[in-house]
């Protein structure tokens, strides 16, 4: 029954959705998820002179570390094929490569959410932003919705846990 209504929201949001605009935007929201970007931020935060913006910019990058390996290790371990790669009519805008489960780009979105949330109090634009990036997974045909929603619930208890580890050290430095 689960997957029926995974399926169903999938097709619903990569099928019933689909317009030219978001066949335009989507490919470009997706790349808030793509740990490129907020690589290049968390350099520029560590760059900056403020120490919290040097303490944000660790933290992001000791984040995207941990959220690579645990990614990388949690594909392996499920193994779930991509939509496209075992159901029929799925418009495909991202041909994206390995396993779908869980989502990478989700991940790394909600990820940022948090720990941007936690120092910047800015939780509506942060999480909205996760929120697209999501959203146009599905939407390009390269996750399920299972797959975000667990890249989300990663992305935020790797924040929460991040944050909680480094507090103490924060105040003693």
């Amino acid at each position: 029954m689960f997957i029926r209504f995974d399926v169903a929201i999938l097709r619903l949001i990569n099928q019933g959705c689909s317009n030219r605009l978001f066949d335009l935007l989507m490919p470009f929201i997706t790349q808030l998820g793509n740990e490129m970007i907020p690589f290049l931020l968390g350099l520029i935060l560590l760059l900056l002179r403020k120490r919290e913006y040097k303490i944000s910019g660790a933290l992001l990058l000791a984040g995207l570390t941990i959220k690579y390996n645990v990614v990388y290790f949690l594909k392996l371990w499920v193994g779930r094929p991509r939509p496209f790669e075992v159901l029929t009519n799925i418009n495909i805008l991202e041909k994206a490569s390995g396993f779908s489960f869980p989502s990478g780009h989700a991940t790394t979105a909600f990820l940022v959410a948090f720990l941007m949330s936690a120092r910047f109090k800015r939780p509506i634009l942060f999480y909205s932003l996760a929120a697209l990036v999501g959203i146009s997974r599905i939407y390009l045909g390269a996750h399920f919705p299972s797959d975000v929603a667990a890249g989300a619930l990663i992305g935020i208890v790797l924040g929460y846990l991040l944050c909680r580890v480094t507090k103490p050290i924060e105040k003693q430095a």
